[in-house]
């Protein structure tokens, strides 16, 4: 016996409509076991995104916690931490993982509460607005082309930019600080020996285009308010430095 087409299609529809929630239920965001914590991890320099070159050092060791944690994500802002626990772990035992990570990073990691949770877990895991461990890379890559945005900015203040050049300095110097956040082995690297290397390699940037000793002198700091307030007044003719490299 034939089978009319018509007979076909709606067996079809009806098996597709019975699939779809089947694949929901596959492929929905697995949730279960994820706390999400406060962290003081956003970037002073580029205050709308996290900071890379710390958060990932802080992942990677909550994730050496294999016996406990699953995985370990940040999200963009920089200020939330989801780490995904085994099922068999206990509270206590979280507790103390947290503590010790914290306190190795400089960072407490803070339970958010309960409505606070609910509501990040609609966005978790999205890839664009979470990322796992060594991910937060391409926040350390957005954070170097913010960075080298905002240094042209400053040279275009002063009138030390022209058009022939501008946009290959800032190619330069986005490098120069994309290489470096990638090269830590530790957040600790970030020190006085590699703040004056780098500082030292966009005078020699800036120079290929203005000239030997035309170029002002570079001085990166560690704001100590995400606004990029210095507090005390500090200038080169004092002799006073605007920043805490230390």
């Amino acid at each position: 016996m034939k089978t009319k087409p018509f007979t076909v299609l709606v067996a079809l529809s009806a098996l597709l409509l019975l699939a779809i929630p089947m694949y929901g239920r596959l492929y929905a965001p697995d949730t279960k076991g994820v706390y999400f914590y406060g962290a003081p991890l956003v970037c002073s320099a580029a205050p709308a995104i996290g900071c890379g070159s710390k958060a990932k050092f802080l992942l990677v060791d909550l994730e050496k916690h294999s016996e406990a944690v699953e995985g370990a994500w940040l999200n963009r802002q920089g200020t939330v931490v989801a780490v995904k626990w085994r099922g068999a772990v206990s509270a206590d035992k979280r507790e103390v993982v947290l503590k010790a990570v914290g306190t190795a990073h400089n960072s407490t990691l803070t339970a958010l509460a309960p409505k606070e949770q609910a509501s990040l877990s609609g966005s978790f895991p999205d890839r664009k607005d979470w990322f796992k461990g060594r991910e937060v890379d391409e926040l350390s890559k957005e954070e170097a082309r913010i960075i080298a945005k905002n240094t042209m900015k400053g040279y275009r203040e002063k009138q030390l930019l022209k058009p022939s050049f501008e946009k290959q300095f800032e190619a330069d110097v986005e490098k120069i600080y994309a290489d470096l956040f990638l090269s830590l082995s530790s957040y600790k690297d970030l020190n006085t020996e590699t703040y004056n290397r780098v500082e030292a390699q966009i005078q020699t940037a800036g120079e290929k285009y203005v000239g030997a000793g035309n170029m002002p002198r570079v001085e990166l700091c560690i704001a100590p308010k995400l606004d990029g307030a210095k507090g005390e007044s500090c200038t080169q003719a004092t002799g006073k430095s605007c920043c805490d490299k230390n």
